[in-house]
């Protein structure tokens, strides 16, 4: 997380609720939302959440096959209606 980000979410309300959504240059749209409450603890990277509504969300190796979670790193690839 930058510190610009950790500045931000210091600065909250303990009752506020930061909305960070994720979407790549390609898709041109939001694809992914988080909600990072400010009382939870502080961590280091900061999630991109889950898919919204009708977004498929894929990590795909670079022969377009699913990565296996935690053996593998890959790709994002975003695909559905939105």
């Amino acid at each position: 997380m930058t510190n610009t980000m950790r500045n931000i979410l210091n600065f909250l309300n303990k009752n506020c609720r930061f909305y960070y959504y994720y979407g790549c240059t390609e898709c041109t749209g939001t694809a992914t939302q988080c909600i990072y409450e400010s009382n939870k603890d502080d961590t280091e990277l900061l999630p991109i959440g889950r898919p919204l509504p009708n977004v498929h969300i894929y990590l795909l190796d670079e022969y377009f096959q699913p990565v296996i979670p935690g053996v593998q790193t890959g790709e994002i690839a975003i695909g559905g209606n939105y």
